[in-house]
């Protein structure tokens, strides 16, 4: 254990100094420099002397003519005086105002842009500046005060304004809002939410996008039929009850609205490169690895954006991320580590935020394979990680120890159900390897990416693999590229590939998401179990919960489902992350996504730079 503390010890020291250098590089402006107390003036000070005075040791007689006094020094004053910069500090009123541009630097690489692929955290921030779903939930009842709000929030109408549910349960019927533009200038009606669905569920129409289905395939699900019943009316038609229809439509973004224009005229692959949808930014232009530019779009529905021009900057390296922000290059920068984070808030003009909602990051066994289709080996895993030691101590308690599957924020979490944060007990794990046929443990691979999820990857993952080793397992930590990690997500671990770990960050939010994880139903492609996870009492607990006759029965059943989940070691929880972002006082109006949201709606720039 002091092996791996003094280990992690220097690799926070060296990013700590890294970034410190970098940012001393960037930048090279006077600073005010306040001086209370006595003060030597250097230039010549005339001042009429009565009488006899002493000066540097000279005795002077009672002259009545000015004389000049040089290096004189003036007695202590209560006053401040400044000494006099460069230039004059910004004026920050608070108020909100029209025009200018805000560079936003994110952590993660996008591949494309088209509205139905889901493709990571990073990506959907990219998308939803530009395109809005039917239903949404409202993020911005999060505070950057608190790490806890009240989770999750409930839906919102954006392009649908209300919606009824059937004595049934089986249909769904939402009236759509008037009087909504694309960016193309084309209007949003219920024919065109029509083909938008029909894109992604039905394999006859022309449009059909494959890759698109596959994303929304676990959401839709549910869905028999979908018929607009007039100009602005949708009905969905269930094939079965699911309480949470509704969760997962405003929850998962892979039902964004596209032009109907956009969908007629363009190959999926066209679209990936030109979007056209109908939120407060309408796309400018686009330099892979380079920046995404949108711009106000003047005819939206809602209250126009302030910003002129909003910039999406990927800068993968968080070090050069934070450089960037400090040296005034960028506006907002996200993903930091802890220690980026205080050292942020330690610099006058900036703040750091470690935001509401919480998610989960852990590590998704392969359970269709030796040696993790064995739940001894599983627990094993678990109780090899100082949860508390990780959170307290590497993480400086802006994160907190992993304790269940789903965030303490989320509805999945269960304030009286089981918890693993205590659950470390590395002797005891070498037992269950002994029992499990492993005595002297095993090698096995583990998969992740560096980027795009918005987390300290890097070090979380380094403290894992310290850890597992000091249980006797032996892990090749496999950083993948965005694109390939995700690749996983949609078509799971293949057999015999060895790969016995695969890092996942469960996001917050409502229970309905629980399901595409822990449902057999969940398995690549329809959902996001890369570990082709099965367990029937799980699987009944949360059909049950969809034929809820209310909220409450719907939850019980769910957190159900999730502690027996949890129990079975189904997804490993190893710490608890809090979205972490460093914004210049430039910024005014804007406090951060809490989940895959980051909206620019109501930002505005306070000065020019």
């Amino acid at each position: 254990m002091r092996f791996k503390r003094m280990w992690l010890g220097f690799l926070v020291l060296a990013m700590a100094f890294g970034l410190i250098a970098a940012a001393a590089c960037g930048t090279d402006e006077a600073e005010t420099v306040i001086v209370e107390k006595e003060v030597i003036v250097e230039k010549e000070v005339i001042r009429e002397v009565p009488k006899e005075v002493v000066v540097e040791k000279q005795v002077i007689k009672e002259v009545e003519v000015p004389v000049i006094v040089e290096k004189q020094v003036i007695k202590e004053v209560e006053v401040i005086v400044e000494v006099e910069v460069e230039k004059s500090g910004p004026v920050i009123t608070g108020e909100p105002r029209f025009g200018g541009t805000l560079v936003y630097g994110i952590s993660g690489a996008a591949d494309s842009l088209h509205p139905h692929q889901l493709l990571g955290p990073t990506t959907m921030r990219r998308k939803l500046t530009m395109y809005e779903s039917l239903i949404e939930r409202d993020w911005s009842v999060a505070s950057p005060e608190l790490k806890y709000d009240k989770f999750p929030p409930g839906p919102i109408g954006a392009l649908a304004e209300s919606w009824t549910l059937s004595d049934d349960q089986l249909t769904w019927t939402l009236k759509l809002r008037k009087g909504v533009k694309f960016h193309d200038g084309t209007d949003f009606n219920a024919n065109v939410a029509h083909m938008n669905f029909r894109t992604l569920i039905d394999e006859d129409y022309e449009f059909f996008h494959s890759v698109g289905a596959a994303s929304a395939a676990f959401t839709l699900s549910h869905v028999e039929s979908i018929t607009p019943l007039d100009e602005y009316t949708l009905e969905f038609k269930l094939n079965k009850p699911f309480f949470g229809f509704l969760d997962k439509l405003a929850s998962y973004p892979c039902c964004n609205m596209l032009s109907g224009r956009s969908i007629e005229t363009m190959t999926a692959d066209e679209i990936a490169e030109n979007p056209v949808g109908t939120g407060a930014f309408k796309f400018v232009s686009w330099d892979r690895g380079e920046k995404l530019v949108v711009e106000r779009f003047d005819d939206y529905w809602g209250d126009n954006a302030y910003l002129d021009e909003l910039i999406i900057v990927p800068i993968l390296d968080e070090a050069s991320r934070v450089a960037a922000l400090l040296a005034g290059e960028i506006d907002i920068a996200e993903a930091l580590t802890p220690d980026n984070l205080l050292l942020v808030r330690a610099v006058d003009g900036f703040e750091g935020y470690a935001r509401g909602a919480s998610g989960i990051y852990g590590l998704e066994p392969n359970h269709r394979e030796p040696p993790f289709d064995d739940v001894r080996v599983r627990r094993a895993v678990s109780l090899c990680f100082d949860r508390t030691e990780l959170a307290d101590v590497l993480m400086k308690g802006i994160h907190e120890p992993g304790a269940q599957i789903w965030g303490a924020a989320s509805e999945g979490y269960d304030p009286a159900g089981p918890s693993i944060t205590d659950n470390y007990d590395p002797e005891l794990a070498k037992q269950l390897l002994t029992e499990a046929g492993y005595p002297d443990g095993f090698t096995t691979k583990m998969y992740s990416s560096n980027e795009g999820l918005g987390v300290p990857e890097l070090v979380v993952n380094n403290y894992v693999v310290v850890s597992l080793r000091e249980c006797g397992i032996q892990v090749d930590l496999i950083n993948l590229e965005w694109q390939t990690y995700l690749g996983y997500w949609s078509g799971g671990i293949s057999e015999n590939e060895n790969i016995g770990l695969f890092t996942m960050g469960m996001g917050a939010g409502d229970v309905a998401g629980f399901d595409q994880y822990l449902h057999s139903s969940g398995w690549p492609p329809t959902g996001w179990s890369v570990g082709w996870y099965a367990n029937t009492d799980v699987d009944n607990l949360i059909e049950a919960s969809w034929a809820a006759a209310t909220k409450e029965e719907y939850v019980r059943l769910e957190r159900e489902a999730h502690a027996i989940a949890l129990q079975d070691y189904a997804y490993i929880p190893v710490l608890e992350i809090f979205l972490t972002y460093a914004v210049s006082d430039r910024v005014g109006g804007w406090t951060g996504s809490t989940d895959w949201v980051s909206r620019f709606n109501k930002a505005w720039i306070e000065y020019e730079r």
